[in-house]
């Protein structure tokens, strides 16, 4: 969908990523991105939404998601603010209910109960948009 593929874009181009162009029917396996931290492989799914209220994680998904979730506003294709992070294993305490219209068990997080984005930005090594 036009509103994730965006957010990958700006995250890539925020973080000097790389994107994967490559069309998967069957979905990205919840990671979008490999960084390092700290000598230490780390995964990255970006989530973006135009009301992001929380972080959902789809309860089916818990155990396969990547070590890191991101969240992001959707402003238009060019515009994304992204708003906070978590951790995969955060992400398993968080509670867990059945969510409308899809009527999945879902763990979320508040948005305002994210980690900032700015811890991020320091462990990958990100100075106001540009590389340290």
């Amino acid at each position: 969908d036009i509103i994730g593929v965006a957010g990958e874009l700006a995250f890539a181009k925020m973080y000097g990523l790389e994107v994967d162009r490559e069309i998967r029917p069957e979905g990205d396996g919840c990671v979008d991105f490999w960084v390092d931290i700290n000598g230490n492989k780390v995964s990255i799914d970006v989530k973006v939404a135009r009301k992001p209220m929380n972080l959902f994680i789809k309860e089916w998904q818990i155990h396969d998601m990547a070590d890191i979730a991101v969240l992001g506003r959707y402003v238009s294709e060019e515009d994304i603010k992204f708003i906070g992070w978590e951790t995969k294993g955060i992400m398993k305490l968080m509670p867990c209910k059945v969510l409308p219209p899809l009527n999945v068990g879902t763990y979320y997080r508040r948005a305002s109960q994210l980690r900032p984005m700015c811890q991020l930005d320091k462990m990958l090594k990100v100075n106001d948009g540009g590389f340290l």
